[in-house]
């Protein structure tokens, strides 16, 4: 349950496999509003720099997951 919520609705609501839901809500409190945030705003340069440069994306991809699951 996440709110009150439980895992087989999200699911539905989400249109994603409830393994995906049970192992995404075991991961809830594992980072702040702004951890998540910061994540958000990478993600979006990292997408617009794969856009409008040469970066190979899956070097790119692996740093941004080291350098976030580093922190951990």
């Amino acid at each position: 349950e996440a709110a009150g919520v439980p895992q087989h609705a999200l699911a539905d609501e989400l249109h994603l496999h409830p393994f995906v839901v049970r192992k995404s809500l075991a991961h809830l409190g594992s980072f702040s509003f702004e951890e998540l945030k910061s994540i958000y705003e990478q993600l979006l340069d990292m997408d617009i720099r794969m856009k409008t440069s040469s970066v190979d994306p899956d070097a790119m991809l692996s740093l941004f997951v080291v350098q976030v699951t580093s922190g951990k």
